[in-house]
């Protein structure tokens, strides 16, 4: 059998030349659902099986693809750090919402000026800041300082704060059975509460399919933790693909 592995990334958020200044199209949360759905419909042979991941507010994209999807054959689905209910009401939601709301042009200015530094001088700047992390972090993070880029992430994390509200708990319980989950100790987007509130609502999903993290990974693996997460998650494939097999 042959295996692909694709990584989708948030329109609006890279580009090949981007302008200057913020004036470049933005992207709401229903264009990002739309835009992966086009892809799978699109570049995914309909005989394909599946596997979909998640993180963070990708979470809840996937959930939708599962919702509207009527082509294809979803296999398995896993959720890291799944931001996919009330936003609005987590720690870091709240932090974020007045700099999206109130302080997003005084921010756009900041890159701005950030962005007018030499590339080689930008990217050492980051690497002093994020010592511990790999060389596609540090170039992805350098890529990112555009206002556009920026504008877009703003602006998305805008409507995410006043669309994702409460749980869609049709939708998990449609997905249990295919669903995993893996939650920080601490998590200002996704608490334990959230998990908690999950399995009161969907208790078919059970605890084995919620995992909560003991090995210290935060809701930002990416910057240092994307390796030692990678590997959980391939072997949280590999014992479901063995219990398939044993049955």
């Amino acid at each position: 059998s042959e295996l692909s592995i694709w990584a989708l990334s948030y329109i609006g958020h890279e580009s090949q030349c981007p302008s200057l200044l913020p004036m470049d199209r933005t992207y709401i949360l229903e264009d990002q659902i739309q835009h992966k759905l086009a892809i799978m419909e699109k570049f995914i042979p309909r005989t394909a099986k599946i596997t979909l991941i998640g993180y963070s507010i990708g979470c809840k994209i996937i959930m939708e693809m599962f919702k509207r999807n009527t082509t294809h054959t979803i296999y398995e689905i896993f959720f890291l750090f799944p931001a996919i209910e009330n936003l609005n009401r987590t720690g870091n939601g709240q932090i974020v919402y007045p700099v999206v709301n109130i302080f997003r042009h005084l921010a756009l200015l900041v890159v701005f000026i950030v962005s007018l530094i030499p590339s080689g001088i930008l990217h050492f700047i980051i690497r002093q800041i994020f010592r511990s992390s790999s060389a596609n972090f540090i170039s992805a993070s350098a890529e990112l300082v555009n206002p556009n880029h920026v504008n877009n992430v703003m602006v998305l994390a805008r409507d995410e704060l006043n669309t994702v509200l409460e749980l869609d708990v049709d939708t998990i319980k449609k997905m249990a059975g295919k669903l995993h989950l893996y939650y920080a100790e601490k998590d200002g987007w996704a608490p334990l509460s959230f998990r908690e509130n999950l399995l009161r609502e969907v208790p078919e999903l059970g605890t084995d399919n919620a995992i909560i993290d003991t090995n210290g990974i935060p809701h930002t693996f990416v910057v240092k933790d994307g390796r030692r997460m990678g590997k959980i998650i391939a072997e949280w494939i590999k014992e479901g693909e063995k219990m398939v097999t044993e049955l």
